[in-house]
């Protein structure tokens, strides 16, 4: 009686279990609330460290403001010594291009450098995040440069569709930055491995980004409403500060959430589509060189303002004599 008892509990037991799911191991967890509670505390484990890596490169963009303004004490120096503007154009436009190339140089360290902070599974410090990220700069560059060059070519095409181009480039390169310092791509590989990866999850991860964008661009409407004037400024700066970490941290919790195993292929139809934006824009500008050169040898410069002078008095009206249509007794005129 006791066997069958047991036999028949044991037969239940296990036409209980076959109706309970089967137990799965832990996915990644996709919940607003579980990713806001991962980034606040990554952020709050690392702030001091983002603090720091944040000061030094102030530091670095106020070096870069220095040499700026040395420059231009030199070029007006030159200018009025030579007095020869050929000679202050060219040192204008070598000063200008060294400045602009450093600019991207700091950028570029910096934006690696507070990144690695927040992402780095060691903690790593502020001084040693610039140290460690130094020899990664220049490929980063060359990713920006033609990330550039490739987001220029679709210009044409991202008005044509309303900025849609534009914002779905925008999400698929939200994670290049992590992949660069991760999984060690260079080049376009890093843009098209980004892409990859969010493209597994697209709508969960360009949802949970535009939530998270959208409730930072409230708080700072909310801000802006109040008119303070300075105060306005310094909030909005305190702001800044405190919110960039997180969104970093926050967009890392999504990588995190998308990061397997995945094969990144170039996409032809892309590249396709930026090269002929590049042929579209190379002969509009053409075409506008060629109009503005006719349109030169027509009018000469003075010609030009004269003609396009809105406040300039045609030539009738001005040579026009009313001395007959004014009464000198009363003073009025009659016409």
């Amino acid at each position: 009686m006791v066997d069958e008892i047991d036999l028949n509990s044991a037969n239940g037991a296990s036409a209980q279990g076959n109706l309970m799911p089967p137990v799965s191991a832990a996915g990644p967890d996709w919940q607003m609330e579980s990713l806001f509670r991962a980034a606040l505390a990554r952020t709050k484990e690392r702030f001091v460290s983002y603090f720091f890596a944040a000061i030094l490169s102030l530091g670095l963009y106020l070096a870069l403001a220095l040499a700026a303004l040395l420059s231009l004490i030199i070029i007006v120096i030159v200018s009025a010594v030579f007095k020869f503007w050929l000679i202050t154009v060219l040192l204008l436009l070598v000063i200008v291009g060294i400045l602009a190339s450093v600019c991207f140089y700091v950028s570029a360290w910096a934006n690696l450098s507070l990144t690695k902070v927040l992402i780095d599974p060691s903690k790593v410090k502020a001084l040693d995040s610039y140290r460690q990220t130094r020899p990664l700069i220049w490929g980063f560059v060359w990713f920006l440069f033609l990330c550039s060059l490739f987001t220029v070519g679709l210009a044409p095409f991202g008005l044509f569709s309303l900025g849609i181009i534009f914002l779905l480039w925008g999400f698929w390169n939200s994670f290049s930055v992590f992949v660069y310092l991760e999984k060690g791509k260079r080049g376009l590989s890093v843009l098209w491995t980004g892409r990859a990866l969010i493209n597994r999850r697209f709508w969960p991860v360009a949802g949970r980004i535009t939530l998270i964008y959208l409730a930072v661009y409230l708080v700072f409407l909310v801000v802006s409403l109040s008119r303070a004037g300075f105060l306005e400024s310094l909030v909005y700066a305190a702001l800044t500060f405190l919110v960039q970490p997180f969104l970093i941290s926050f967009t890392y919790e999504l990588y995190k959430n998308c990061e397997t195993g995945v094969e990144s292929k170039a996409p032809a139809f892309w590249l396709i589509l930026s090269i002929v934006g590049w042929i579209l824009l190379s002969v509009g500008i053409y075409f506008v060189i060629s109009a503005l050169l006719n349109l030169s040898k027509t009018f000469t410069l003075p010609e030009l303002y004269n003609l396009y002078n809105p406040y300039k008095m045609p030539s009738e009206l001005k040579n026009l004599d009313l001395g007959p249509y004014i009464n000198q007794g009363s003073g009025s005129t009659t016409l």
